[in-house]
């Protein structure tokens, strides 16, 4: 923090108050333009202090705390000495001030609150994610301000307010679990502009400049309330401090405070139960409604709307609708309470229908890349990082006017702008994608947990360990261990015990309610690993099964929801989402249960048992959206010893082993074209006129299932599908496939020829 209020027993030194004060001296530049207090001074700023250099020599009375040089007022001794600056906050400042402070080696401080016409909001906090999601909330609800940063990614910034605000703050839990704040400096408070800070041993800086006084933003006491209210609501385990302007008063004030998004407060309405239990008075009705009124207030026919609507869900004997009407209209200003109360009762009663932090981050206030840049010069933090930790906020990029024409709703990179992504694509180079959701599915005892925590422990792993010569960018990872609970701990220590310190992998043996994307146990899971890890690359979902808490994996509707869920982890997180899936009874065909899955993922890998006496376990690529298909992996599976139980019987586990599958060939399963996207592809090149019925009849496939292989091929852009003057046809990808799939198999039949 850079601003205190300072108690004359601790800011002042009144044993060296009367000294007599160093002479006024020539700038130590030689010209007022490099005087930092002139250069503020010019700037319109007024209420300007010296600060003690953070390396100064205090005077041998002085009572100063150690931590608090180099962040308040002082003065400089005839003898050097720097000791407290009484009187700081009633000082008027004059021209000389400027010069003689600037002659002592002073750091440049500001008074805030009336005096000064500015307000600060300190954004004290080390974790760059929390910093870059109450500068955003901030930005969304103050406005725009520029940064103010001494030891990123904690960030000042300055604002104009022309009334009194109180002191206001809320502490969190931030970086490694410990309490950060964010804070107003207001009335006999200050904060430094110019200095050195004392633990980085860096100036200062201003990434965007230093604001003239009359451009910063204005903003009103309820603006300011409303904004710490707010955050209070969004950051972890959250504690408001201040005096609250509006607790209860309804007595006037700034009213726009209490309005919200249309679309925000319809959403939180039709969220909120209306039952006798939570709203038993007619008093609690009405604020309800009040409350509606003073969120749309230009809008008074959907206000109108939803009171009718939200009064007619109540399970005692709901309101007619013309009383509804009547009492809405008697619902007059000034208001105690309007969106921010409706957000808070519906996500306090429907929990699993309604997040607050959505209303603040569907949209951000500038270009998101703009807002990138400008949050990176503030943090200090990589671009990378901090699109990850808004995207965990659910921030998404602005809707730009675009004329009369109408909004822009999905911007379009136009051809002489695109530009090829070259780095930052893959987590294992050519095999795991940076983001994005796959799948590794496998028959019980095929080693699919084993391979796939095996994998996991190799992304995390600092020391940068390569997985079967793929180059590996570490990184966290969370494991949702749904089978096998506790005991999975085993398979980690064994791991650990023989690669060394698996790095940010965190096992969280649970089986929460992944079913659907409005889950509550998918937003806590999103934060718990955010608050326990940080950042992370992937999360592994072991397995799909569990995962889906009694929904029907056969079914597309239930699937859609599981795949949504696994997206929301996805873009919260910014990561790849791995699920740990079961093959089906008919192992060639797949996975278990619907289509739609294998729609959706952009990696598939296929765990085989062990066959023969060799007992090797083979992993293949058989889906890979930007790289290429078919590569396969093999291994065994050691039996490892981690200890004794209470009756000296050993406890065991298993570890992966890589093993050359040039060595061990393996038969593919009923031959390559048993894949039905395969397959279907094949048929179609000999016959693309044939109907889905004829590809039935003809591959002995259900229909269902030829209609998703040609889903598939479509959407790979694979096939050409039927118009009114054309039939299907293959595209030159799809005829380049299909020489890749016969010459894949004319190998593996020499192959297996070679080898008898």
């Amino acid at each position: 923090m850079d601003h205190h209020s300072i108690p004359p027993s601790v800011g002042e030194d009144k044993s060296s108050a009367d000294e007599p004060a160093a002479p006024a001296a020539p700038p130590q530049h030689g010209s007022p333009s490099s005087n930092r207090f002139t250069e503020l001074w010019d700037r319109g700023y007024r209420a300007l202090r010296p600060i003690i250099p953070h390396d100064a020599r205090m005077s041998a009375g002085s009572k100063i705390r150690p931590e608090l040089i180099g962040k308040i007022p002082g003065k400089r001794n005839a003898d050097g000495a720097w000791s407290g600056f009484h009187g700081w906050q009633t000082h008027s400042t004059t021209d000389a001030d400027l010069f003689e402070w600037a002659a002592w080696g002073a750091g440049v401080g500001l008074m805030t609150g009336l005096v000064s016409g500015v307000i600060a909001v300190d954004i004290d906090t080390l974790d760059h994610g929390l910093s870059a999601r109450a500068s955003e909330l901030m930005r969304k609800m103050l406005g725009p301000a520029r940064p103010r940063v001494g030891r990123a990614p904690k960030a000042l910034f300055l604002y104009r307010c022309s009334l009194p605000v109180p002191f206001l703050k809320v502490k969190f839990d931030g970086l490694d679990g410990k309490r950060e704040l964010v804070e107003l400096s207001t009335d006999r408070r200050q904060i430094v502009m110019r200095a050195t800070h004392p633990k980085t041993g860096k100036p200062y800086s201003w990434p965007e400049g230093i604001p003239p006084f009359k451009e910063l933003t204005e903003v009103t006491p309820e603006q300011v309330e409303a904004f710490f209210l707010e955050l209070s609501h969004i950051m972890p385990n959250a504690e408001f401090r201040g005096r609250k302007l509006s607790a209860g008063s309804g007595s006037g004030g700034d009213q726009t405070k209490f309005t919200g998004p249309a679309e925000a407060v319809a959403r939180a309405v039709r969220s909120l139960p209306n039952t006798e239990a939570l709203y038993p008075t007619r008093e609690a009705w009405l604020d309800v409604l009040y409350s509606i009124k003073a969120a749309l207030p230009d809008d008074p026919g959907a206000a109108e709307a939803l009171a009718i609507e939200w009064s007619d869900k109540y399970d005692g004997e709901p309101a007619d609708p013309d009383d509804v009407i009547a009492n809405l209209a008697r619902c007059v200003p000034p208001f105690r309470r309007g969106a921010s109360w409706l957000y808070e009762q519906a996500e306090l009663h429907a929990p699993k229908d309604f997040d607050r932090v959505s209303v603040y981050f569907d949209e951000i206030d500038e270009d998101k890349d703009a807002a990138i840049k400008s949050l990176s010069l503030t943090t200090g933090a990589d671009r990378d990082v901090l699109r990850g930790a808004l995207e965990g906020f659910d921030v998404k990029t602005k809707v730009v006017p675009a004329g009369p024409t109408g909004a822009i709703k999905f911007r379009a990179v136009l051809g002489k702008d695109a530009a090829p992504v070259i780095n930052g694509n893959w987590t294992i180079k050519k095999i795991l994608p940076r983001v994005g959701l796959g799948v590794q599915y496998g028959a019980p005892g095929s080693g699919k947990t084993f391979s796939a925590m095996d994998l996991a422990l190799h992304v995390s792993a600092p020391a940068k360990l390569s997985w079967r010569d793929h180059r590996v960018k570490t990184g966290g990872v969370a494991y949702i261990a749904c089978e096998g609970g506790s005991l999975t701990q085993n398979r980690v220590a064994a791991w650990r015990d023989k690669h060394g310190d698996p790095g940010n992998f965190a096992l969280y043996p649970y089986t929460p309610d992944l079913s659907n994307a409005t889950s509550s146990d998918v937003a806590k899971i999103c934060q718990d690993i955010k608050d326990q890890q940080g950042e992370v690359v992937l999360v592994a979902i072991d397995t799909l099964a569990k995962a889906i808490k009694g929904a029907d994996e056969n079914s597309g509707v239930d699937m859609g929801k599981f795949i949504d869920a696994c997206e929301r982890i996805r873009t919260t997180l910014n990561c790849f989402a791995l699920i740990v899936h079961h093959s089906g009874k008919d192992a060639g065909k797949g996975s278990r249960g619907h289509s739609s899955l294998l729609g959706a993922i952009d990696l598939e890998m296929e765990v085989t048992r062990a066959t023969g006496q060799d007992g090797v376990h083979t992993m293949k690529i058989t889906k890979l959206r930007d790289g290429e298909a078919g590569a396969v992996f093999g291994f065994r599976l050691k039996t490892i010893t981690v200890g004794m139980d209470e009756d000296s019987d050993k406890v065991t586990t298993c570890l992966v082993e890589p093993v050359e599958v040039s060595s061990h060939k393996v038969k593919p399963r009923r031959g390559q074209e048993n894949d039905r996207r395969e397959r279907v592809l094949l048929a179609l090149n000999e016959n693309p006129s044939q109907t889905q019925r004829m590809l039935a009849a003809e591959l002995g496939m259900d229909r269902r299932a030829v209609a998703a292989a040609l889903e598939t091929l479509s959407a790979e852009r694979l096939i050409r599908e039927p118009t009114n003057c054309r039939a299907r046809s293959l595209t030159p990808a799809g005829l380049a496939c299909v020489k890749s799939i016969i010459a894949t198999n004319s190998d593996v039949i020499s192959d297996d020829q070679n080898s008898e």
